[in-house]
């Protein structure tokens, strides 16, 4: 764990509690990751607010969230950045309006060098099911 310093405290506690800028702006500003700023409030034991989209009233609007999530298919981050807030915010409010999260698809890209690979390896290993499957 790194030894910070109480200069840096005062600075996150003044941001996050005074100002009370989200993890993702105090990010942005200091040019590190809302992980590094979560972790660094958590040592810190800087108290954490506990509902920020109480300030953020477009997060209570559930069509506006499903508008934004479900219709345009914006992630999670891509909400937290057109409100100024993070991305866990947001899904916490997905949850409380029952919006269901989407799934991660697994992109499978098939080209034709690696298409050509495949049926090679098929064809050298005499187990000829890539053809099948390609």
């Amino acid at each position: 764990m790194q030894t910070l310093d109480l200069d840096l405290r005062e600075q996150l506690f003044d941001m996050y509690v005074n100002e009370k800028l989200s993890t993702y702006e105090i990010a942005q500003k200091l040019i590190k990751t809302e992980r590094t700023i979560s972790r660094w409030i958590k040592e810190y034991g800087i108290p954490k607010r506990d509902n920020r989209k109480l300030d953020i009233p477009i997060l209570n609007n559930k069509h506006w969230l499903i508008e934004m999530y479900v219709k345009q298919k914006k992630s999670t981050k891509e909400i937290g950045r057109m409100v100024n807030t993070s991305d866990e915010t947001v899904r916490k409010s997905l949850i409380e309006h029952g919006i269901p999260r989407r799934i991660r698809e697994k992109k499978v890209i098939v080209n034709q060098q690696t298409k050509k690979q495949k049926l090679n390896y098929s064809a050298a290993h005499q187990h000829g099911t890539w053809s099948v499957l390609l």
